[in-house]
């Protein structure tokens, strides 16, 4: 069984198509990785949610 990509490395090669896909202008390529890399960003965040420890940078004073 193929190992898959860290979940980094699939953000970065999805922000990479899209930037190819609107390059070259194709819309419809450009919306399945638009929505892809707005899945991986999901994921990323449920993983690595801000402000939950001490000293965060973004936590509110």
């Amino acid at each position: 069984m193929a190992e898959r990509m860290p979940l980094t490395g699939q953000i970065t090669m999805a922000l990479a198509q899209l930037r190819s896909a609107r390059q070259q202008g194709e819309l419809e390529r450009e919306l399945f990785w638009d929505n892809r890399l707005d899945h991986l960003l999901r994921i990323y965040a449920q993983l690595h949610p801000q402000g939950s420890g001490a000293g965060s940078s973004t936590e509110r004073v």
